[in-house]
């Protein structure tokens, strides 16, 4: 066993470490691109998009369970705003309305919880449910 100083030492250079990796973990998610702080701004905007969170990420789950292929946040991103990079609320309804729309006119739907939903839909509520 370690004598006292020598475990105090020991427990202290490991609180360190720990440290300077939550604070490395910290800056690289606020500085690289495509890290957490741009999933964090994602989430905060879908977050306004949707009246009933509970209900739209149980819609969510279900879709995903015949679109596995489409599990991945950044994808089904991707899918509904595709080059476009929406940075308020506003503009998130504005495309999603196009697509949801587009989606009805080309007959894109599927029934999912006793719902008719525009794929678009479905995906935005899949994306609720992965973030």
């Amino acid at each position: 066993m370690l004598p006292h100083d020598a475990a105090n030492r020991s427990r202290r250079r490991l609180l360190g470490l720990a440290s300077a990796l939550a604070l490395v973990g910290w800056h690289a998610s606020r500085t690289l691109p495509g890290s957490g702080s741009i999933a964090v701004h994602r989430a905060a905007l879908l977050r306004q998009l949707v009246t009933h969170p509970a209900q739209a990420r149980q819609l969510g789950a279900r879709y995903l369970e015949h679109a596995v292929a489409e599990a991945d946040p950044q994808r089904l991103w991707s899918m509904l705003f595709r080059k476009a990079d929406p940075r308020d609320a506003r503009t998130c309804r504005r495309i999603l309305a196009a697509r949801i729309s587009e989606d009805f006119r080309n007959l894109d739907v599927l029934r999912l919880g006793g719902w008719v939903l525009a794929r678009s839909e479905a995906r935005l509520f899949a994306l609720i449910c992965c973030g």
